[in-house]
């Protein structure tokens, strides 16, 4: 599928998610985000990414409001674009991203970006709707760093039939754990609602990656505060309530992304 189908059916229209503090609770639910993946094929990164700089500039010259905004992260050649959604009723109206540009200092710029993409090899892999889970969430109370991540660790676990409630109570164990140690990363775990029902999706952000796996690892802090052995116990129950576990890492491009994580 081409980009620009993307764009035209609303893919930047309506991406892993930004931070707790960045996001509103509904009073029914968690904030819903739309995660589409796409891979781009190596020969048309720069065109694929000038052109998508473009657009995000545009957003900003457009006076986009955020709520028609999107982050992108990367783990070359793949690329996941996020974007808020006020609710299940807005895919019914995948238009509405387009008419917010109508009549706007940014809609040339924005033609111009969509042309561009228009030759350009980028395949969508996957869509999925996130279901921000307050209770699976950490905010730290001395927080490592302010403002954008420099990317964010991806943790995905496949729930086992029947064991949603002793999975969500290691979860809870967790935090608690990570509170005692003064862990300074911010978590956000989400639920998927659309897409690969069993899995459940932990993004932690940080900064600056050396300190994330050095200084203030999960390791480190565990083991000052003697409890490394505790939360090897807790993992072992964990393991026993999920199928597979999958993790990766992302970076986080603000240069193409029309979001404020301050």
């Amino acid at each position: 599928m081409k980009i620009r189908t993307l764009i035209a059916a609303a893919l930047l229209a309506c991406v892993l998610a930004p931070t707790v503090a960045a996001q509103e609770e509904t009073s029914e639910r968690g904030q819903l985000w739309r995660v589409r993946l796409y891979e781009v094929a190596p020969a048309h990164v720069i065109p694929w990414f000038t052109a998508i700089q473009k657009i995000a500039a545009a957003a900003g010259e457009a006076n986009l409001d955020q709520q028609w905004g999107w982050t992108v992260w990367v783990d070359f050649p793949r690329y996941y674009i996020s974007n808020p959604v006020t609710n299940m009723a807005a895919f019914d109206d995948p238009g509405a991203w387009s008419r917010q540009w109508e009549g706007t200092a940014g809609q040339a710029a924005l033609e111009e970006a969509r042309q561009a993409l228009e030759p350009l090899d980028a395949k969508l892999v996957s869509t999925e709707i996130y279901e921000h889970e307050i209770d699976w969430s950490y905010m730290p109370a001395a927080p490592a760093f302010e403002g954008a991540p420099g990317g964010a660790d991806v943790n995905e676990f496949y729930i086992l039939p029947g064991k949603a409630e002793e999975f969500e109570a290691t979860v809870g164990e967790a935090i608690e754990m990570l509170g005692k140690i003064g862990y300074p990363y911010t978590m956000n775990g989400y639920r998927v609602i659309m897409g690969e029902g069993s899995k459940t999706v932990f993004l932690t952000f940080w900064d600056n990656r050396e300190a994330f796996y050095g200084a203030n690892s999960q390791e480190r802090l565990l083991e000052q505060h003697g409890m490394t052995e505790a939360w090897q116990g807790l993992v072992a129950r964990m393991l026993g309530t999920i199928s597979d576990f999958k993790t990766r890492m992302l970076n986080y491009e603000p240069g193409i992304s029309h979001w404020d994580m301050n």
